[in-house]
């Protein structure tokens, strides 16, 4: 189709490149949530994606094993270098492991554990390079862990961010990283 490659009829009838009809391929990192560490929720898997389109991105996901009822200000969303592995396990304290701000990347889980859903229109400061093989975590706010003085959070489940259609694997055969 024309219109798909990005041209369009002129008046003399010849066909001819217009880069205002072309669509900017958008570009998706994707990460398998899984427990990483002995404090993480044993329970917790599923997905997220980062789909990046200029200096925005949005963030789909689908996790199951999570806290329930837990609200927006109490599980999020945060981006960190370095490896799951490698990063300190347990508690985190709100505003340290934050890309960009939690009252942004909130989500809310049901009575059983679960949240899907998607999150429009973030912006980091970090494009889709710079977001490559970070972790994406998956914070919230635990039973038996909050108090009046104490607003630490803990690390659920967490995973390296891909490009869409690779493994884990390739952050660590990659030389570059």
């Amino acid at each position: 189709n024309q219109r798909e490659l990005g041209y369009r009829s002129s008046k003399s009838g010849k066909s001819g490149k217009s880069g205002k009809s072309r669509r900017r391929r958008k570009e998706i990192l994707m990460a398998e949530i899984a427990p990483k560490g002995p404090s993480d929720f044993d329970e917790v898997e599923g997905w997220v994606s980062m789909i990046f389109d200029d200096d925005k991105f949005d963030i789909s996901y689908d996790l199951e094993g999570l806290p329930e009822s837990c609200k927006d200000d109490e599980c999020y969303f945060a981006v960190k270098k370095g490896s799951c592995d490698n990063l300190k396990s347990g508690k985190y304290h709100k505003d340290d492991y934050e890309v960009w701000s939690k009252d942004d990347a909130g989500f809310t889980t049901s009575r059983g554990g679960q949240a899907a859903g998607s999150i429009y229109g973030l912006k980091s400061g970090y494009d889709y390079g710079k977001n490559e093989c970070r972790s994406f975590m998956v914070l919230g706010l635990v039973e038996g862990s909050k108090s009046s003085d104490d607003d630490k959070i803990r690390r659920l489940g967490c995973g390296p961010l891909v490009p869409k259609g690779n493994d884990e694997d390739f952050c660590s055969s990659s030389s570059s990283r």
